[in-house]
């Protein structure tokens, strides 16, 4: 429910958008964009990680409080006693139920909150499971995204470093996750200035995901959508163009016209 709202909202500010404006107007408009945006991404994640507990019944009874009352409702509930009773595995259940808050938090944009949660997990996972569990790199990368959207580029990246490493020895360099972290390092990069390592390994990521996913996946559009960024940042505005140019093309052809995504790359070409 709340993503269609966001998307109908996109759909109105991005048609509005693409009519001569005058300056302000333009700019209030885009940081709304941006801000939606944001807030869509956070929802995606939070329902993501509702899909990986539908098992587990606080998190049903969460999920159900968020979609009809928001998350701050979802965060008394996830912190009551009530939501503790019938589990039987204390890490598995600490940490879930944990890391559900910490993406609330985030859904509300409240990421002091979210990051001071993350540190809390971390701590746990790395006693209980170790430095190498996959669940331990997860909290990593949430805390690392919590560091970003708080400006802290420094923390966000060495965290980001050390899940990258970590990944790459014992995952490999082209799985999933292993390039998740490889395209969060490269917008850490983005965020501390260094215009050149971002597009270096925004390339690399994308040429993994061309090879392994295929050139209209997903994750490759996203791949391309930051690696075009990398390019506006280090003024190759033509690279840039041509990228959004090719994204455009391939997002019609795929979602449509009137897509929120199709929308955006004709959005970020007029720009």
């Amino acid at each position: 429910k709340q993503l269609d709202k966001i998307d109908l909202e996109l759909s109105k500010l991005n048609k509005s958008i693409s009519t001569p404006l005058p300056y302000k107007k333009r700019q209030n408009i885009e940081n709304k964009i941006k801000n939606l945006n944001e807030r869509k991404k956070n929802i995606i994640l939070l329902l993501k990680d509702f899909n990986i507990l539908q098992d587990e019944s606080y998190a049903i009874k969460a999920k159900e409080i968020f979609e009809e009352k928001g998350a701050t409702k979802a965060i008394e509930y996830l912190e009551s006693d009530e939501s503790l009773n019938s589990e039987q595995d204390m890490i598995k259940k600490i940490l879930d139920k944990n890391g559900l808050k910490a993406q609330l938090y985030t859904t509300n944009l409240q990421y002091n909150k979210a990051k001071e949660v993350y540190k809390k997990n971390l701590k746990l996972a790395q006693l209980e499971l170790g430095d190498e569990d996959s669940r331990t790199l997860y909290i990593l990368s949430d805390l690392a995204l919590s560091y970003a959207y708080l400006g802290e580029f420094n923390k966000s990246r060495d965290l980001n470093l050390k899940v990258f490493e970590i990944s790459k020895r014992v995952l490999g360099e082209e799985h999933h996750d292993t390039l998740l972290s490889m395209s969060n390092l490269a917008m850490n990069y983005l965020g501390l200035g260094e215009h050149n390592k971002s597009r270096d390994l925004n390339l690399k990521v994308l040429e993994i995901r061309k090879r392994v996913l295929g050139k209209e996946h997903p994750q490759t559009l996203s791949s391309m959508s930051n690696l075009s960024l990398s390019y506006v940042y280090l003024r190759q505005y033509n690279k840039a163009r041509d990228m959004n140019l090719k994204l455009l093309e391939i997002r019609k052809k795929v979602l449509g016209k009137e897509h929120p995504d199709t929308l955006v790359s004709m959005n970020n070409l007029a720009l």
